[in-house]
């Protein structure tokens, strides 16, 4: 096996670079646009009924320029574009999405489904939802809301206001009691309503919801101390039927 011995300094090593090439440039295009002032003559000259071969020998420019021109009409951009992109038409009316809007606002439970069934039977159901979109409106989950009167709201607003600025050792010194119902098997699916993004809660918008006596607990808590939890039993022998204390 021959073996190749360097005598002296050893050759340098010498590392091949990537090459660089300059940004490509887009290609020059040698037409010249049209300004509008030259669209607007070149339209009212056809709209008097010129032919597009006399306007182009006129002004100096291309048939198909002239053609082009009048094709696209006024709605279109500096570069000769059109100014709004053709899509597809629109399948229903603004009387239609009033109708639309004003059926969700008053049947605010009735699902997308029923709707579309009921009201415009002839489009998609995401249509439907895209109309209400532009509406602001949409559907959420609706709330629950306690068995109150004014007064008794007004009644806890000023309590809240009072105790403010209540601080941890303040309330450390209070006891805190509450009872707790578990029933087992009321659990139900919520119903969705139908919102305008922005407006304030209102009374449609919430579902009343009574108890039924199942199973009661009783716990109380002070600061960082709390009670055991105690089963509460109906009492048969009470009017209504309440729980006592075991």
């Amino acid at each position: 096996m021959n073996r190749v011995i360097f005598i002296g300094r050893k050759p340098k090593q010498t590392t091949t670079m990537p090459r660089q090439y300059p940004p490509r440039q887009p290609p020059r295009s040698s037409r010249k646009e049209l300004t509008r002032d030259q669209r607007n003559h070149n339209l009212g000259a056809a709209a008097a009924g010129e032919k597009s071969i006399a306007i182009a020998c006129r002004l100096e420019l291309s048939k198909s320029t002239i053609y082009n021109t009048v094709k696209k009409g006024p709605d279109c951009n500096e570069r000769g574009q059109q100014s709004q992109p053709r899509s597809r038409p629109r399948k229903t009316t603004k009387e239609n999405d009033d109708f639309l809007i004003e059926a969700a606002m008053i049947g605010l439970i009735r699902p997308l489904r029923e709707l579309n069934i009921n009201i415009m039977p002839s489009v998609y159901q995401c249509t439907l939802q895209q109309r209400l979109h532009e509406k602001n409106v949409k559907k959420h989950c609706q709330r629950e809301k306690l068995l109150l009167t004014g007064a008794h709201r007004q009644k806890r607003f000023n309590w809240a206001l009072e105790h403010e600025n209540w601080t941890y050792d303040d309330w450390a010194k209070v006891i805190w009691s509450d009872e707790c119902l578990i029933e087992l098997g009321s659990g139900h699916r919520k119903p969705w309503v139908f919102y305008r993004v922005g407006q304030d809660f209102q009374e449609t918008d919430a579902v009343e919801t009574r108890k039924r006596i199942r199973v009661m607990i009783w716990a109380a808590s002070c600061g960082k101390t709390k009670s055991e939890a105690i089963v509460l039993k109906r009492d048969l022998e009470s009017a209504r039927g309440g729980v006592i204390a075991t």
